[in-house]
């Protein structure tokens, strides 16, 4: 499974990143860790489920 923009609502937003423009600030990572969260989640349910379910 791909995350479809591992910056999405992060990446080119000042506000969110670093002033090298590149590395999210404390926030940008809390958005970044919900996006690989949303996907993540998921998928470890799945794995967890009991087998033959």
């Amino acid at each position: 499974m791909l995350i479809p923009f591992l910056l999405e609502g992060v990446g080119g937003d000042r506000r969110l990143n670093q002033p090298d423009g590149i590395h999210p600030t404390p926030a940008g990572h809390r958005i970044v860790a919900r996006t690989v969260w949303a996907v993540l989640q998921p998928l470890l349910q799945g794995a967890a489920a009991p087998a033959g379910s």
